[in-house]
């Protein structure tokens, strides 16, 4: 890219040298195919920064970006690619004739060298273009194509985490994806292409529950191994585990305490030996600090024990 940065500043300074040069010597004796030469660059420097860039960017959505469509993106590659070609074959004819020519090196060499300058340089900047268009073009096509993958590319069988459904069956959606599905279903557009989703289209759902086409979801799995909305790891995706619940405090009876094997509570009841002394002890002090409740004899005696053994 540097490269290509430098060679474009530099037919940028050769263009604007030869445009001098020329507005001195316009009147000069000069082979006609090399001043046709310059006239059609001229135009072509022109219809480039104004005529070009307006069908480039209505070609990709305008303004707005997410109005943008697939088949728009793929018409203004097309078009930049037709443009290349387009400059490569001016340059190389502009190579033939400063070659061809016989009476501008003689009559106006200072010209001359302008444009056989401005020639060189422009022919290597446009295969230079040429061979990085052709490049990301036969990268993508070998990703597409599963020859070629990148070291975040999801695993064999990332797809069949995202459930397939139709947007029409309304059952189905509103269980994955909630409530929110119904208002947001003419607005659903996928983030992948651009485009909006028929009615009664298949689509896939992220176990994020974001949607997508099929093909797109498909295809950016062989390059990235997350979603493309919230990046989520759809690798790590599994079903959620149910949150283990704190257990409930054991309820008691403000009377009389039931024996350990016929409390209800399990956490009660499970607990036998030695370990129903503890519980017999917990019981008698939860009741002891209610107002509302008559201690039997058993319990104050209880009770007085308890505190005996603190206090020594």
């Amino acid at each position: 890219m540097l490269l290509v940065t430098v060679l474009a500043i530099a037919v940028l300074v050769s263009f604007i040298q030869l445009l001098i040069v020329f507005s001195k010597n316009a009147n000069a004796k000069c082979d006609v195919a090399i001043k046709v030469f310059i006239w059609v660059n001229i135009a072509s420097v022109i219809y480039a920064n104004t005529v070009h860039i307006c069908i480039v960017n209505e070609l990709n959505g305008g303004e707005n970006e997410m109005d943008g469509r697939r088949a728009n993106s793929r018409a203004a590659f097309t078009y930049e690619m037709g443009a290349h070609f387009w400059s490569i074959l001016l340059f190389l004819s502009g190579l033939i004739i400063t070659l061809e020519a016989e009476t501008c090196p003689e009559s106006t060499p200072q010209l001359y060298r302008a444009v056989e300058r401005y020639v060189w340089l422009g022919f290597v900047l446009s295969l230079c273009w040429l061979v990085t268009s052709f490049s990301t073009v036969l990268f993508v096509f070998l990703l597409r194509h599963s020859v070629i993958s990148t070291p975040n590319a999801a695993p064999e069988g990332t797809l069949d985490l995202c459930r397939s459904i139709k947007l029409g069956d309304e059952v189905t959606s509103v269980a994955l994806l909630g409530p929110s599905y119904l208002e947001n279903t003419e607005e659903a557009t996928c983030c992948i292409c651009l485009e909006a989703f028929g009615q009664d289209e298949e689509v896939r759902v992220t176990p994020c529950k974001h949607l997508f086409h099929p093909s797109c979801i498909a295809g950016w799995f062989r390059v990235d191994h997350t979603c493309p909305m919230c990046r989520h790891d759809i690798t790590s995706a599994e079903a959620p585990q149910p949150s283990m619940a704190s257990p409930a405090p054991p309820s008691f009876s403000l009377g009389t305490p039931a024996e350990p094997e016929e409390a209800t509570d399990p956490s009660i009841s499970a607990v036998h030996g030695e370990g129903s002394s503890m519980v017999q002890l917990a019981i008698t002090s939860y009741v002891a600090q209610s107002p509302d409740v008559e201690l039997t004899n058993e319990q104050k005696e209880e009770q007085h024990q308890v505190a005996s053994a603190s206090a020594a």
